[in-house]
């Protein structure tokens, strides 16, 4: 589950998002994204700094778009028409 870390270096706080998670047993930092300094988060948050904003994709986001893209341009029928299906043989019992 990710949550938030500060850092202190040089006496000066920094945030960031970070996750652990198991690994071979023991706990490992799986993800960290820097976030910027607690002054910074606070001015986004109320909006300040209109600049613009850089935004980092993450992989737990990319299955959902590709379920998007597949029903906005119904990739299932585009497959069924372009490939036959195939009659599957019903098994026999032998008694």
């Amino acid at each position: 589950m990710a949550h938030f870390h500060i850092k202190k270096k040089k006496g000066r706080p920094y945030l960031y998002v970070r996750e652990i998670a198991r690994v071979e047993g023991k706990p490992k930092v799986v993800s960290q994204i820097y976030i910027g300094s607690p002054e910074r988060v606070a001015e986004l948050a109320e909006g300040g700094g209109q600049a613009a904003v850089k935004l980092r994709v993450e992989e737990f986001g990319a299955l959902w778009l590709a379920e998007q893209i597949s029903r906005d341009v119904d990739l299932v029928d585009i497959i069924d028409k372009e490939i036959p299906k195939v009659q599957k043989k019903k098994a026999r019992l032998s008694s």
